[in-house]
């Protein structure tokens, strides 16, 4: 009886490494943004192999669009990296296919007051 119950200990404590490794990658991210220009994500995002953020605006500029940039800092200190756009007033979601470690930044192009929410998921 000793050593079935060592071994349940065992397997339950592999199992949970095991999860825990897999798993860690994995994760969201989900704050407001108030911006006249732009905001860079506080957190840096290591995914697997795809990044999805998803805006939700509650102002924005009519005909407008918002940048969502996959950035890194450049040699010059600037942040830069692929790009692309969703409706300032609509919004919508985006993704990246990368497995590198960046920030999400939203960029206003208009330089007038936009908020909303910004959710970022990763595998």
């Amino acid at each position: 009886m000793k050593n079935v119950r060592r071994v349940f200990i065992v397997v339950i404590a592999m199992m949970s490494m095991w999860s825990t490794l897999v798993l860690a990658k994995a994760g969201s991210y989900s704050s407001t943004y108030d911006m006249n220009h732009g905001v860079l994500s506080k957190i840096w995002i290591k995914p697997k192999s795809k990044c999805s953020v998803t805006v939700s605006p509650k102002i924005g500029t009519k005909g407008q669009d918002m940048g969502i940039i996959w950035a890194n800092k450049n040699i010059f200190g600037v942040w830069d990296g692929p790009q692309k756009f969703v409706s300032s007033t609509k919004g919508g979601t985006k993704t990246f296919k990368s497995s590198s470690k960046r920030k999400v930044y939203l960029r206003n192009y208009t330089g007038k007051k936009w908020t909303g929410y910004v959710n970022i998921k990763w595998d």
